[in-house]
């Protein structure tokens, strides 16, 4: 499918289903890269340390529910594209 935007955005636009076959820190890293941000300034954006973005990503911890919305938001996904279980509830 042709739709005149670069590969990194089409990739973030992908459905919630495929997403959920990745793991949650594949998912965080997929939409941190693609918003052209490091661990760093993302944790900086959101308020925790690198490290717990780093452990995020490696699947070592989750994400505080405190932590979730503006993790979504500084990614510019929805919950259901990290999270898809929980937002099927």
């Amino acid at each position: 499918m042709t739709t005149g935007l670069p590969s990194s955005i089409v990739a973030v636009m992908e459905p919630a289903p495929q997403s959920a076959s990745l793991t949650l820190g594949r998912r965080i890293t997929i939409q941190r890269q693609a918003a052209c941000l490091t661990q760093r300034q993302l944790a900086d954006a959101i308020g925790v340390t690198q490290s717990a973005v780093a452990k995020w990503e490696a699947d070592d911890s989750v994400p505080a529910l405190r932590h979730r919305q503006a993790l979504c938001a500084t990614l510019n996904v929805s919950l259901g594209i990290l999270f898809p279980a929980e937002a099927a509830w």
